[in-house]
């Protein structure tokens, strides 16, 4: 899909504050509110915008170690790495999990509130599976940049 400089400055808009009125985009475009109600709807009926997030703070709710976590399989058929992948889908420890290549199968970015919580989960959770070789965590000291923003 193709997108115009209006498009782009709406999706960048809304990227910085997902709460941003129809009213306050017009403004920054410069279109009515109405042609902006178009384009916002368009843009989320194609899934181009696939929804809004309150982003809540890690440290505040008590999620204060933040790991990502390296899991290898013992075994690489298609199927066993898509029932991990499942597995991982339906944690509530991993906010965010990818397929990789090379040495690891797996890369799963996880939030723990304690480091015996992040033991718990890598040993009794992860390794636990059916199929997992290893896990191992890394842990994050701080965090430099986090982000969902696209570069527009």
């Amino acid at each position: 899909m193709q997108f115009d400089n209006i498009d782009l400055k709406i999706l960048a808009a809304l990227q910085e504050d997902g709460a941003l009125a129809n009213s306050q985009l017009a403004e920054l475009t410069g279109l009515s509110e109405k042609d902006v109600e178009t384009r916002r709807e368009k843009l989320e009926g194609d899934s181009i915008i696939s929804g809004y997030n309150a982003f809540v703070s890690r440290a505040k709710t008590g999620f204060d170690i933040f790991a990502f976590v390296q899991i290898a399989l013992n075994d690489h058929e298609r199927s066993a790495a898509e029932k991990f992948g499942q597995f991982l889908k339906n944690s509530p420890y991993v906010l965010e999990a990818h397929a990789m290549t090379e040495e690891m199968d797996f890369l799963a970015k996880v939030v723990v509130s304690s480091l015996e919580e992040l033991s718990m989960v890598v040993s009794d959770h992860l390794e636990a599976q059916e199929g997992v070789k290893s896990a191992r965590a890394l842990i994050s000291l701080e965090t430099i940049k986090e982000t969902t923003a696209l570069p527009f």
